[in-house]
């Protein structure tokens, strides 16, 4: 079986690699016609410092905007193009179309405004303030504020700053009007769920945001009270540290390209049984009590949760029980069989088997590398 599997891959790597390079091809071609219009607008013959540097700073736009929507794309994670490409080939695109895409854009917000200071004879500061404003250069408000959220989305993005947040100090949301094509960023530090409330109000008030989707991470206990405040539609609900980042982007996707959400009221039923699970957790509990606690058909119950999640309700009792697992690991000196029964499990000898396959080593190699 692994020699079948190495000659299919084998085989199947050049023609990846073929379709890379055309792909490739494609993509810098487009970059190409980009120059061209900017070569062929007059740009080449610029008629002061202040001209060519306002040229530079067009460019630099457009390619920056080019690249962004191919980082869309590539976060996508499209399968057809993961399978003529590889999946592994374009995460290396995607991180190095990150760092050109980001350089651009800061290239283009500081050429454009040196260019216009020099043009208008103005000090930097006051050509800023005169682009934000003056009311000489419409949207410029909107474009700032743009730019610094995408910004601080790449920010955010590094390892080493990853690394530094906890996940109980902030709460992400992204909204995405797809008719409209624009895409809104709301950071908000240390935000209790009695915040959401507010948020929430103004962006269904808002024509424009009242059925962006909306996805929240928390590691907050889910409370009934919780509960009722996140039950409306178009508001998704994931605990941290649950899902890998391949299955947080695959949720992300999912959640803003799904045409028809469910309805109100039955996402409100998947709300109240994660809120269940959060309650219960440690009991013996089934997916049949569940149901039963929630008044549906445990059938009916696993096809909801499974398009709002992209995970059985069992699947999510399991992940949330190691969750919580891994919280005693770290912070106690039970023994296993002692964690074990805490989080729900009857058989120490089950429950590591469960941890192994989660997490990738047995509880006792865990909880070996906490820190003293």
């Amino acid at each position: 079986m692994p020699e079948t599997l190495a000659a299919a891959r084998s085989q199947l790597a050049p023609r990846r690699r073929a379709t890379a390079v055309l792909l490739a091809a494609v993509l810098l071609g487009n970059a190409g016609v980009i120059i061209w219009l900017w070569v062929h607008g007059g740009n080449l013959h610029p008629h002061s410092t202040g001209d060519l540097l306002t040229g530079i700073g067009r460019l630099t736009g457009l390619l920056g905007a080019y690249l962004a929507l191919i980082q869309v794309v590539l976060l996508a994670r499209l399968p057809p193009l993961e399978r003529l490409v590889g999946f592994d080939r374009l995460t290396v695109w995607h991180r190095w179309n990150g760092h050109a895409c980001i350089d651009l854009i800061l290239a283009h917000v500081v050429f454009t405004v040196w260019g216009y200071s020099l043009v208008d004879g103005f000090p930097l500061s006051k050509e800023i303030s005169t682009m934000l404003g003056g009311g000489i250069y419409p949207g410029m408000v909107t474009a700032s504020v743009a730019t610094g959220l995408f910004i601080a989305v790449v920010g955010t993005s590094l390892v080493v700053v990853r690394r530094r947040l906890r996940y109980e100090w902030w709460y992400l949301f992204l909204a995405v009007d797809g008719r409209a094509g624009t895409v809104s960023w709301t950071w908000v530090d240390s935000m209790k769920a009695t915040d959401l409330v507010p948020l929430l109000e103004a962006l269904r008030a808002n024509p424009r945001t009242a059925v962006v989707p909306v996805l929240v991470l928390s590691g907050k206990i889910l409370s009934a009270d919780d509960v009722r405040r996140l039950a409306e539609a178009r508001v998704i609900y994931h605990t941290k540290d649950m899902q890998a980042e391949g299955d947080l982007a695959e949720s992300l996707r999912r959640t803003l390209t799904r045409e028809e959400p469910l309805p109100p009221h039955t996402s409100a039923l998947v709300k109240h049984a994660i809120g269940f699970v959060h309650q219960h957790f440690d009991d013996p509990i089934t997916l049949q009590e569940i149901a039963d606690a929630l008044g549906v058909n445990r059938h009916y119950l696993g096809r909801i949760f499974q398009q709002e999640l992209g995970l059985s309700p069992w699947q999510y009792l399991i992940r949330y029980r190691v969750l919580r697992a891994k919280e005693l690991l770290r912070t106690t000196d039970d023994t296993i069989a002692q964690v074990a029964a805490r989080v729900g499990f009857d058989s120490a000898t089950y429950f590591s088997q469960i941890f192994h396959r989660e997490v990738g080593c047995s509880p006792r190699v865990f909880r070996a590398q906490r820190p003293n």
